[in-house]
């Protein structure tokens, strides 16, 4: 079939890059085992060596991967300009339009990162690596540092400043209220801002401020949210209903009913 007309064309007059990538396309469009994918990777990275570094030879191979449904090895093309000397930043943009577009939290992440190496000076990439590497909980020495220095540059700003906060308490849960401290040097109007209010609610819950806390949360509730952010406001709203248990005062002896997957539960004093 098609993979053996490759192999017998005459491919001098044709890029050899392109030889690779249509084998390549032969046999991913064969029965899928593990070995077929193998195979299919290992053809793919002839083709992009073949092309090295040229950004324009490696969109005509990008080009080709996503006709063909080739979405990995698409993503590969454009992580090789990524992370060569030439047009970067136009394919970071590609590639971060795809992970948004897929609520890949971990591609916006190593979007951000590449962008914060090219511009160590770029607030934006700053924030987005600490803020998605937090919402990751990647262990990555440098993310407290980075956010300190995201707040000493731009203290007014809300989702810096949001950034900041989440990170004192990642690192260390009774710092609770001096990030709370921090949030609330902003503006009321900036703590109503989406996810200035989710990491507000979030750390305002943990602190037992369960009351102001669902006050924020109903804020953010119902804004488009990554699956990492869904998981910090769902946490928050389990910790504001354990402050709300049922109470029976049929007897001197008081019963609490909960649902199996409530966590954090403590009694009210009151």
């Amino acid at each position: 079939g098609l993979r053996n007309w490759i192999r017998r064309a005459d491919w001098q007059m044709v890029a050899q890059g392109l030889r690779y990538a249509y084998e390549a396309r032969a046999v991913f469009n064969l029965p899928r085992t593990e070995q077929s994918a193998t195979e299919v990777n290992g053809l793919w990275k002839k083709a992009l060596d073949v092309a090295g570094d040229l950004p324009e030879q490696l969109q005509v191979l990008a080009d080709a991967a996503v006709a063909w449904g080739m979405n990995e090895q698409w993503e590969q093309c454009w992580w090789r300009v990524a992370n060569g000397n030439v047009a970067q930043e136009n394919a970071l943009m590609i590639l971060l339009r795809n992970y948004m577009l897929n609520d890949n939290t971990f591609g916006q992440y190593r979007v951000a990162r590449r962008l914060l190496t090219l511009d160590p000076r770029d607030l934006t990439a700053k924030n987005n690596t600490v803020y998605f590497g937090l919402l990751l909980q990647l262990d990555s020495p440098d993310l407290p540092s980075l956010a300190e220095e995201l707040y000493q540059a731009a203290p007014t700003n809300p989702n810096f400043v949001a950034t900041y906060a989440l990170a004192l308490f990642r690192k260390d849960p009774n710092l609770a209220r001096e990030a709370i401290e921090k949030l609330e040097q902003l503006p009321a109007k900036d703590l109503e801002i989406g996810g200035v209010a989710l990491t507000y609610g979030y750390i305002l819950a943990h602190a037992g401020d369960r009351d102001k806390a669902r006050q924020y949360l109903r804020k953010a509730d119902g804004t488009k949210m990554l699956p990492e952010e869904q998981k910090l406001f769902d946490e928050a709203k389990r910790l504001g209903v354990a402050y709300l248990p049922y109470k029976t005062h049929v007897h001197r002896l008081f019963v609490d009913l909960t649902h199996p997957w409530l966590i954090g539960f403590r009694r009210p004093l009151f």
